[in-house]
């Protein structure tokens, strides 16, 4: 039914935008606890699995009610990766690069991400026309590899060094730290009200819509 099929396209998006601003709490304060690269590694690592997971349900079940309810969920994991995968890369540039090429590299990332987003919702609408849905998942797979071999050849090692006070109860400790003093400042939290209302408001749904 047309009219179910397009709430489900809408759930994907609330799938996506739910992981995100749940796991995004932890994004940041992850980066801060754990080795950075190893730490990107591990995000692009769960990427892979849970895109190829889904790969194989589109090509494995006939899309029945569980198989639905098993591609939203991992969905929203899928979109978790990415919400601790973003903070932790924009923290390994200057940790990288020092404060001198700081500015410029931040510059190059942001255009190579303004210039990628065009391309791949170009480039997905013929893989997905040329080798299918599943075949396309299965091929962004590709990505997430040569992302974790690039990152595992990199010559550059953290001066992280662990201590006992870096673990994820920590981190937990930390988000929660964060929210008290959100709390605490009201000026710090409308701020924060208002750019998500701006930034849904300059991203309307049917924005969504081309690459979903």
């Amino acid at each position: 039914d047309p009219s179910v099929a397009i709430i489900l396209i809408g759930l994907i998006g609330t799938m996506r935008g739910t992981g995100m601003l749940s796991f995004g709490l932890f994004g940041g304060a992850l980066a801060d606890r754990f080795d950075r690269r190893k730490l990107l590694m591990a995000t692009q690592g769960g990427a892979l699995v849970l895109n190829l997971s889904i790969a194989a349900i589109m090509w494995l079940t006939p899309g029945d009610t569980p198989a639905l309810v098993a591609f939203f969920i991992l969905t929203f994991f899928a979109s978790s990766m990415f919400a601790v995968d973003g903070p932790t890369r924009q923290a390994i540039v200057p940790e990288i690069l020092g404060p001198r090429l700081t500015p410029g590299g931040i510059a190059l990332n942001t255009a190579a991400m303004q210039l990628a987003m065009p391309i791949s919702i170009f480039g997905v609408g013929i893989l997905v026309s040329e080798i299918g849905f599943a075949g396309t998942y299965a091929l962004s797979g590709l990505g997430h590899v040569i992302e974790i071999v690039t990152l595992g050849a990199m010559a550059y090692r953290s001066n992280f060094i662990r201590q006992a006070s870096h673990g994820f109860k920590e981190t937990i400790r930390d988000v929660g730290g964060g929210l008290s003093y959100t709390r605490r400042h009201s000026a710090v939290l409308w701020i924060i009200i208002l750019l998500v209302v701006m930034m849904a408001l300059g991203f309307p749904p049917t924005a969504n819509l081309g690459p979903t």
